[in-house]
């Protein structure tokens, strides 16, 4: 994993510029879970 994985640019992108909401913090939080099985895998 690096600055260029997929899921790691969907979670910069959706921490810097997702809405401040309670559905954007649902979709930072399934992406942050989604990085947490990856690395669980390594």
């Amino acid at each position: 994993m690096g600055k260029q994985d997929e899921d790691v640019i969907e979670c910069k992108r959706e921490a810097m510029m997702g809405p401040t909401n309670y559905i954007g913090m649902r979709m930072l939080a399934d992406s942050l879970q989604r990085l947490r099985a990856v690395v669980a895998l390594r």
